[in-house]
Formats: structure tokens, C-alpha cells, sequence
């Protein structure tokens, strides 16, 4: 049997560990939890929302969300459904069932003194997207390699077609 095939240097699952270190900026796959949850927060949600809200814990299922307003915690208490249901479509794996809202100044701005601006978000890949990439990386045996790959194309072929945020008054 060869090196390659026994996990050796040069195994695609050797390579697949090297292709994430390398691509783990790319990829934005932060380890932990808080960021996970506060990523796909600000995705699940518009950007007029997000600069008024932020997540403070994920426990058994009941998200605690701290508002900057009674009127905003009285409007997204209206669209909790909505939200519970684009937060678990972006993140399968942390079955929100609940939020609860509760009011508060939001940590980023005891922190910065002044809101924070936000990146972006990507938009949700598309199903001609996936299937590209499935072609793409078709060849490849199954593992972490195939895995990696198609994660990095994915989130090119997003980036693609993110809109250009506007450019800053100076």
C-alpha cells in the first residue's frame, strides 16, 4: 500500500488538513461557539436590525437576544417566528426553539463607545452553485479534501455575487 494511501505527507487527507489551515479565513470557521452564534446572527437578520440588536447565549434551545430599544424589542418580538426559522436554516446543528428578547445597551457600544459597523454577509448559496461545485470536486474521493474544497469554491462563487458594500464619506 502507498504513503498516500496510508495517511502519509501526501495523503488527500493530509492535504485536506493543510488546505484548511491555509483557507481557514477564507472558510470563516471560528471554533467558538459565541462566534458561531453571533455569525450566523447577523446573516439570519437584515443589517437595520443588527445594528440594534446582539446575541447573548444559546441554552437548551432558548436564544437570549439584548435589544437597544422598547420599541425594537416589541417589533422583533412580531418576527420572532421568522427569525427562529432563518437562524436554523443557517445553523442546523443549534436548534433554536425559542428567543427571548430583553432590553439593554449593547455591549459593542460600551465597548467602542459608537456603533460597529458590520461586514457584508454572503448570500446563501445557491442551488446551481452547489451543483457546480459537486462537479468540481466530483473527481476527488470522499473525505476531508472533497470536503474542504467545496466549502472554499462555495464561498468563492458567494463572494462573487456579494454586493459591493458603499464606499466610505471621507
Amino acid at each position: 500500500m502507498s504513503a498516500s494511501r496510508r495517511g502519509g505527507p501526501h495523503s488527500p487527507q493530509a492535504l485536506g488538513s493543510l488546505v484548511e489551515r491555509i483557507a481557514a479565513p477564507l472558510l470563516e470557521r471560528p471554533t467558538a461557539r459565541a462566534h458561531i452564534l453571533w455569525r450566523h446572527w447577523h446573516r439570519a437578520i437584515t443589517p437595520h436590525i443588527a445594528r440594534h440588536t446582539e446575541p447573548v447565549r444559546l441554552s437548551d434551545g432558548v436564544l437570549t437576544v439584548r435589544v437597544d430599544s422598547p420599541s425594537w424589542l416589541q417589533e422583533l418580538t412580531f418576527l420572532k417566528p421568522d427569525i427562529i426559522a432563518r437562524l436554523n436554516d443557517a445553523m442546523p446543528d443549534a436548534r433554536v426553539r425559542d428567543i427571548r428578547f430583553t432590553q439593554g445597551t449593547l455591549k459593542r457600544r460600551q465597548l467602542a463607545g459608537r456603533e460597529t459597523p458590520f461586514k457584508q454577509p454572503l448570500p446563501p448559496a445557491t442551488a446551481a452553485e452547489r451543483e457546480a461545485v459537486e462537479q468540481i470536486v466530483a473527481k476527488l474521493p470522499a473525505g476531508r479534501l472533497r470536503t474542504v474544497l467545496s466549502r472554499l469554491f462555495l464561498k468563492h462563487m458567494q463572494r462573487q455575487r456579494r454586493p459591493e458594500l458603499p464606499a466610505k464619506k471621507k
